[in-house]
């Protein structure tokens, strides 16, 4: 039985701005920072209660 904490603990989302935690299988935590693709933010729009990358 594989170990639920290790397939779900990960890392910070891949955009930059954004500090919402993702599982090790997703790169993005949403589609509006998944939709960034290589464009540089200084601010993030996925709309996560809990993200401080919002200005």
């Amino acid at each position: 039985m594989a170990d639920e904490t290790n397939e779900t603990k990960g890392h910070t989302c891949a955009n930059a701005p954004c500090t919402c935690p993702v599982e090790k299988k997703n790169e993005f935590c949403g589609v509006s920072c998944q939709s960034t693709g290589q464009t540089t933010q200084i601010d993030c729009d996925c709309g996560h209660p809990d993200c401080k990358g919002d200005f």
